[in-house]
């Protein structure tokens, strides 16, 4: 299969508003991205050309100028960083963008980088071998955007314009009906220094073997693929075209992962807050 065959949908039925979006995150020790390596890292990327860069809600087209005053305020530029928490890189069109969060929970600070695309040459791309080879990095993971959003919303609103129905609906305490998302095969968890969810590609580190075995994740022999790659990663693909998340067979291989490493019991071992 080639990189662009994983970008085409299939044919079956799912969300009307589903574009293809894939999503990368990628969860690391804190402080391990600093702002002028990810900047200058982003620009070597080949195919990731950003164009804005937004600091607390603010926009700043990307020019020589502005670059070369972030290096000269290289401490001042990472300490804005753990302040707000937030910076975000926007390409001209749209499609693209980088994001990179600074959390903090009693559990320990952590760093998540999000990258969403339209572009099918995300997995080749060299920035994400960098954020692996990364001495913090902990784990990552890969999936269709607007299907990690109906695997955990509550609102009811977002599956009437997706065109679906929810598994299971409640009230919550103000008798308000919602869709329960617990018990979905690609529900989020947030633990200790990372998030953790069972998603069409994933990668786990040094960092993550703490909460399950390298050996443990190496077993998971069901998958479309399970092997060990440099810098001692494990790397999971549950089944081959991320775009048909929907169908049965890779539904139960989703589901088989999370109850492979009890994701939910591993969410109240090693709570993140």
């Amino acid at each position: 299969m080639s990189i662009l065959d994983l970008f085409r949908k299939p044919t079956e039925e799912k969300s009307k508003i589903d574009k293809g979006e894939m999503e990368f995150r990628c969860c690391l020790q804190p402080g391990s991205i600093q702002l002028i390596p990810l900047l200058e890292t982003i620009q070597q990327a080949e195919d990731f050309k950003p164009f804005y860069i937004e600091i607390d809600g603010v926009d700043h087209v990307i020019t020589k100028a502005v670059i070369e005053q972030l290096r000269n305020n290289d401490e001042e530029s990472n300490k804005l960083l753990l302040e707000e928490g937030r910076i975000h890189f926007k390409d001209r069109s749209g499609y693209d963008n980088v994001t990179l969060h600074q959390f903090k929970a009693r559990q320990g600070d952590w760093q998540v980088l999000y990258w969403k695309t339209m572009q099918p040459w995300l997995m080749n791309n060299p920035m994400m071998h960098y954020f692996f080879a990364h001495p913090g990095f902990i784990a990552a993971f890969c999936y269709n955007s607007e299907d990690n959003q109906m695997q955990n919303t509550t609102h009811l609103f977002d599956f009437e314009r997706a065109g679906m129905k929810p598994a299971k609906v409640r009230k919550n305490e103000y008798g308000d009906k919602q869709a329960v998302p617990d018990n979905n095969p690609g529900k989020t968890f947030t633990i200790s220094n990372t998030w953790l969810m069972s998603s069409w590609k994933m990668w786990f580190g040094n960092s993550f073997f703490n909460k399950v075995s390298k050996e443990k994740l190496l077993g998971f022999r069901v998958a479309e693929l399970v092997s060990e790659q440099g810098n001692n990663i494990v790397h999971i693909q549950l089944y081959e075209n991320p775009q048909e998340y929907h169908l049965v067979p890779n539904r139960k291989l989703q589901q088989a992962f999370r109850e492979y490493i009890d994701i939910p019991s591993l969410a109240k071992q090693f709570p993140a807050h």
